[in-house]
């Protein structure tokens, strides 16, 4: 699994390529003393977005809160790896967030 950040050049020349793709859009935002990596997904999975932070050195990430504006902690959960989120259906990706609603 790999990131890549493309500018708009380096996104033509590579999605001549065939692959499973997916899109989102990235914005940073800082909330208390910590830096956040907003992720709002594009195409499947419309409506997801995540949070997620970097550890920095001498901070432990296990004893930071959750923040208010976050509905659950999900690190960890595979469900969410982009390995995951890239095969997603849209069917899937609605099953799940029927899911979600009823829990």
């Amino acid at each position: 699994m790999t990131n890549l950040y493309l500018n708009e050049t380096e996104y033509r020349v590579l999605s001549a390529f065939e692959g499973l793709q997916l899109t989102k859009r990235r914005y940073s935002y800082e909330y208390g003393e910590q830096e956040y990596a907003i992720d709002v997904f594009e195409g499947t999975p419309a409506g997801l977005i995540l949070a997620e932070i970097e550890g920095r050195f001498g901070v432990d990430l296990t004893l930071l809160t959750t923040p208010v504006f976050a509905l659950r902690e999900v690190t960890g959960d595979l469900f969410f790896s982009g390995e995951n989120l890239v095969e997603l259906s849209e069917v899937e990706f609605q099953a799940w967030l029927t899911a979600e609603e009823l829990t």
